[in-house]
């Protein structure tokens, strides 16, 4: 009984506190553009260029790439060893900590361009019906703020913030 109630509960909560974007991004879907995740694999201070993650498969040179509110570019891709422009799109380079999550994806046009990566929010007087306008790239990321947007193609068809991470501008890492 115990059991049963544990993985009800942990279901709700995947349900309504979905851990990424991503739960919500259906990339089967004609036009839709979805995020990748992996994880940093070693700490990284504010001014390295190099990262290192668990996994660069789906990532390339071009790329955006978001971490714990600061967006980098990718310039090269060897294996999991990533270089980076960092602390682009208005958001400021910082010491990162190994496990922390990365998403990768297309850069943007700005406050409401065609893109994961995004210094505003989604026009929210919009129909986000999937794979069109705004919500053909998703999640919707808002740089500045950590808010995270996603489609709700349910029956309003509006957007949703997913979830919002904490913030940890003044982040680091415990060691090197």
């Amino acid at each position: 009984m115990r059991l049963r109630f544990f993985l009800i509960t942990a279901a709700a909560s995947a349900l309504l506190w979905p851990t990424s974007a991503l739960a919500q991004c259906a990339p089967a879907t004609a036009g839709l553009t979805c995020t990748t995740r992996t994880t940093l694999s070693a700490n990284v201070d504010s001014s390295q260029t190099v990262i290192t993650v668990a996994s660069g498969t789906d990532i390339a040179a071009g790329d955006a790439l978001w971490v714990d509110f600061e967006q980098m570019d990718v310039t090269a891709v060897s294996s999991t060893r990533i270089t980076v422009r960092r602390g682009v799109n208005g958001t400021a380079a910082q010491a990162h900590d190994s496990g922390d999550n990365i998403y990768s994806g297309d850069d943007t046009g700005g406050p409401t361009g065609s893109g994961h990566f995004n210094t505003g929010d989604p026009d929210w007087g919009q129909d986000c019906t999937r794979a069109q306008g705004q919500a053909s790239h998703l999640p919707w990321i808002n740089v500045r703020t950590g808010a995270m947007w996603t489609c709700d193609n349910g029956i309003t068809a509006d957007w949703s913030q997913t979830r919002k991470p904490p913030t940890t501008l003044s982040s680091s890492p415990s060691e090197f």
